[in-house]
């Protein structure tokens, strides 16, 4: 795949601010030149004998070896990958014994290289290598549970907390939780029973929700709108593309981005669609579209916002660095970025025509892209 556009002079805005730096930006598209070529996947039907129920960028990370842990939580299982593909090892079963877990919601590495699954059913997390005895580590002390949990290098922990009105990005370190973020949950309202579910409720479509990526010290986080926030220890950046008129949501545009509707999936039970009427009916739709689905930081430290599109239209991402702030927009064809390896290599969650969630490894082959920059401190 070989993407080729004129790139253009962007103007950038840099201003000082009193906790961070805030970086604006035209909102007028700086295309750059790039192409991917396709390295290795997991989970082609086609080509492959692992099936994968990886569906979420939670379920991916990668250590500084520059290998990829896939949790599959339908195997319980994580399954390692080296550089060129090959598995190389095969970490954790199902249970509540060492090693194990009951509900492996998330996986990040440690700051000793350990893959950390999120036992969400025992409230805890499970440390794997594969050359040493696992460990265990409680997070029952937070009184509202975690999800997705993503460990910094200094090792301090970013994860959400779910509550019943808002969504909360929070950073634990110890017993000790710093709020980084909050999102409050649009006005959910009951569906009928459908899918053996007699108190399924569904918020407006195309809702915002809490975006977040980490790399190393780096956090970025994205809460529906136009602005995304890089954290870095205690200095943080804002950048803006200002200009950018946001796209109004409605019932066609909520239809088109449902399909035939949401697909349940059970341990223990068949599949179940609770149709698109029924949850537009029920939920209503939002005012405007979430401006990206997707976060991602790559080992230079730049953010790739994948802007949120429907099946028919081209899929974008704006790239984004802490001193230079919008640097340029990449077409992205199939490629859907949820984490880069340390060579550069972008890692992409996609699915088949069938519906079946592969990853994918490209290289990427950026052309027009500058070299990062560091900033100064303010």
């Amino acid at each position: 795949m070989c993407t080729t556009t004129r790139s253009i002079a962007a103007a950038l805005t840099v201003m000082g601010a009193a906790h961070g730096l805030t970086v604006a930006a035209e909102a007028q598209d700086v295309r750059i030149e790039w192409s991917l070529e396709r390295a290795w996947s997991v989970g082609d039907p086609d080509a492959d004998t692992v099936i994968l129920s990886v569906r979420r960028a939670k379920n991916v990370a990668v250590d500084r070896r520059n290998r990829l842990y896939l949790l599959d939580s339908r195997e319980s299982i994580v399954r390692v990958y080296d550089t060129e593909g090959r598995r190389v090892a095969s970490l954790g079963r199902s249970g509540s014994g060492p090693g194990e877990w009951q509900q492996g919601e998330s996986v990040t590495i440690d700051t000793s290289g350990r893959a950390l699954v999120h036992d969400l059913g025992n409230q805890r997390l499970v440390g794997l290598d594969g050359q040493r005895p696992p460990t265990t580590r409680s997070t029952a002390f937070v009184p509202v549970p975690l999800q997705e949990l993503h460990m910094l290098s200094d090792g301090s922990i970013v994860a959400f907390e779910a509550r019943r009105d808002t969504a909360r990005l929070v950073r634990v370190v110890g017993s000790q939780r710093e709020r980084l973020a909050t999102l409050p949950y649009p006005v959910r309202r009951s569906t009928p029973p459908v899918c053996n579910l007699t108190d399924y409720s569904t918020a407006p479509i195309l809702s915002p929700s809490l975006l977040i990526a980490s790399r190393d010290s780096s956090v970025a986080i994205n809460t529906g709108g136009v602005k995304i926030e890089l954290l870095r220890g205690s200095r943080r950046v804002v950048f803006s593309r200002s200009g950018t008129n946001r796209r109004r949501a409605s019932v066609e545009t909520a239809k088109k981005f449902l399909g035939a509707g949401i697909v349940m999936r059970f341990p223990g039970m068949p599949e179940c669609t609770v149709p698109a009427d029924m949850l537009i009916a029920a939920g209503g739709v939002a005012e405007f579209v979430p401006m990206y689905s997707a976060l991602a930081i790559d080992a230079q430290g730049r953010v790739w916002a994948t802007r949120f599109s429907l099946a028919e239209e081209v899929a974008l991402a704006d790239i984004f660095d802490s001193a230079r702030g919008y640097l340029g927009t990449v077409s992205l064809g199939s490629a859907r970025p949820v984490a880069f390896l340390t060579d550069g290599s972008l890692v992409s969650l996609e699915t088949t025509a069938d519906e079946v969630p592969i990853v994918v490894v490209y290289r990427v082959r950026p052309r027009g892209l500058p070299p990062p920059k560091l900033a100064s401190r303010r």
